[in-house]
């Protein structure tokens, strides 16, 4: 399976296709309740939105990993949900890190680079 995003792809592992797609049906659950209470949306870019006016709505477009509360957009005032904080992925990512064999050393940013390449050996 292939995971894609506007500028960047990656391959993940078997063993997460199922977990993914299960995390994915209970995100999309979440926005269909959130459309269904006037609050399923995300700010995209003006431009985009002026292209796209229902992109904000559609299921394409929604967070991955969206917030766990509502909050008010300060530019538009509209209440919706973002996407999870920095500090949550990066307490998810420390956690996942110590129930594995990787070193203490692995972070979120870590994803960015080639550093954490299972081929490196300096982090097997």
């Amino acid at each position: 399976m292939s995971w894609t995003t506007l500028d960047r792809s990656t391959v993940l592992p078997e063993r997460l296709h199922g977990p993914l797609r299960r995390h994915l049906k209970t995100v999309k659950a979440q926005h269909e309740a959130d459309c269904a209470n006037g609050v399923g949306g995300v700010s995209l870019p003006d431009a985009l939105a002026e292209k796209y006016p229902n992109a904000a709505t559609e299921w394409r477009w929604q967070y991955v990993f969206p917030s766990t509360t509502l909050s008010e957009d300060p530019r538009s005032g509209a209440v919706r949900r973002h996407h999870r904080s920095d500090s949550a992925v990066q307490r998810a990512v420390k956690k996942a890190a110590e129930a594995t064999r990787f070193p203490s050393v692995m972070a979120s940013w870590c994803w960015r680079g080639t550093r954490c390449r299972r081929g490196d050996a300096k982090y097997n």
